[in-house]
């Protein structure tokens, strides 16, 4: 932070720095040290808090569901959706390899039989 490393400190601290102060603003008082640094502190917080929540949106929905509790729901059941297309993929593919050009002549609802046949017993999400 740039109140510790003191590099802008040390020029508001210099002598000149004040006597120019003095001149062109007689009524203004440089802050001491202590409340910068307590000022840059606390926007570094701010900042870092702000930054955290822009990086994981369903961390900032949990952090606010008690004060806008409809939203959290919205929030939650609209930011869980994939954002992918590859489980659509992979059940087309799936069909795919059902209905072959050998097996062309299959009704809409052979297909889906033996589509879901096909599955894997967790793919039912049966609980």
């Amino acid at each position: 932070m740039i109140s510790v490393d003191k590099m802008v400190l040390s020029t508001v601290e210099n002598k000149g720095f004040r006597y120019l102060m003095k001149i062109t603003v007689p009524l203004y008082k440089p802050p001491s040290r202590k409340t910068i640094t307590k000022l840059i502190e606390a926007q570094y917080r701010s900042l870092k808090e702000a930054y955290y929540f822009k990086r994981d949106p369903i961390q900032y929905w949990k952090s606010v569901k008690h004060t806008f509790p409809l939203l959290y729901e919205l929030a939650i059941k609209y930011i869980s959706i994939l954002g992918t297309s590859v489980p659509l993929e992979r059940i087309f593919s799936q069909a795919g390899n059902i209905k072959t050009d050998e097996r062309n002549r299959l009704t809409g609802e052979n297909l889906n039989m033996l589509f879901l046949s096909s599955l894997a017993f967790e793919d039912w999400k049966l609980e």
